[in-house]
């Protein structure tokens, strides 16, 4: 039988697009549920609620530039009617990711620094997207050679030392 055709004996096998995105989110979350945890808690400022009270300074820092406060007021925004192609698929990402929150195998990680599992909510989209754009701002930044080029330029106002 041809795989590329089909008839009335044969089942059909194509999956909409979401959940093409829900069963993706399955497969990401299940290498990277730590990681993604991690970034969450870092863009809202709380890492010392799991790794100790040497990091207060740096959730202080991460709540006082705002990040959770956007990432509350985007996801009302912007999820108040969730009917767009991006809405579905953003929920749709979720609901694997929570899936796997749920009943899935619980990462060494875990365990081992007793975080609890958090279901995932659209706020934590704009958290992990507002974090990684100050990851790349400060890349730039620390980066020896952008730097060096950027204050060769008239926007510098500090100018590196030859």
């Amino acid at each position: 039988m041809n795989p590329k055709t089909s008839n009335e004996s044969s089942p059909n096998y194509k999956i909409s697009g979401i959940y093409k995105i829900l069963l993706i989110s399955l497969i990401v979350i299940k290498e990277r549920l730590f990681q993604m945890a991690m970034l969450r808690r870092v863009a809202a400022g709380r890492l010392a609620e799991i790794l100790g009270e040497e990091l207060v300074k740096t959730d202080k820092f991460f709540r006082t530039i705002g990040i959770l406060e956007r990432a509350e007021i985007n996801a009302a925004t912007y999820f108040k009617d969730p009917s767009s192609a991006f809405q579905k698929a953003a929920l749709a990402y979720l609901a694997g990711i929570n899936q796997f929150v749920e009943i899935g195998e619980t990462p060494i990680e875990f365990r081992r620094l007793g975080i609890p599992r958090e279901k995932f909510t659209p706020k934590d989209i704009y958290l992990t997207g507002a974090l990684v754009a100050f990851g790349f701002a400060s890349g730039f930044r620390m980066d020896p050679l952008l730097r060096q080029s950027y204050c060769r330029s008239s926007f510098c106002t500090h100018r590196p030392q030859p």
